[in-house]
């Protein structure tokens, strides 16, 4: 078991109320009212980083017991990457994630295939972040 529960958080931003082109850590820990468990004493200097066809995202991880891994994930989704709110030039989004599985399983709901899935036959409709797993 581990403290807490998985969370997602989305926060709009436009360009008043953030350097659309730099995602700073310590602003988006504050955005989002610090960081959920097992991460509270992380600091930027241990975040690692990757990048897919929406961007890049830092990453931190952390192994509990013998199977199970956590990670937390931020990345700024910008214009091009999904549709966004009206007024909105990127999302800040935030996901704290402990699966009994691999790093990979649980950084999966914060890659490119989970954040930017088109509705069937095109229809331009997307996927919520908030939306169920699918089977």
């Amino acid at each position: 078991a581990v403290r807490g529960d998985n969370v997602l958080h989305v926060r709009a931003q436009n360009a008043r109320s953030a350097e659309l082109g730099r995602l700073d850590f310590n602003e988006v820990a504050t955005r989002f009212g610090g960081l959920p468990a097992p991460f509270q004493q992380l600091n930027e200097g241990s975040l690692s980083s990757g990048s897919d066809s929406l961007g890049n995202y830092v990453y931190a991880r952390e192994t509990i017991g013998t199977d199970t891994n956590c990670v937390l994930v931020l990345r700024r989704l910008g214009v091009g990457a999904r549709p966004l709110p009206r007024g909105t030039q990127a999302l800040d989004v935030m996901m704290r994630n402990c699966v009994n599985g691999t790093v990979q399983e649980a950084l999966a709901p914060m890659g490119d295939r989970a954040l930017a899935i088109t509705g069937a036959a095109g229809s331009g409709q997307t996927l919520s972040p908030y939306a169920a797993p699918r089977g």
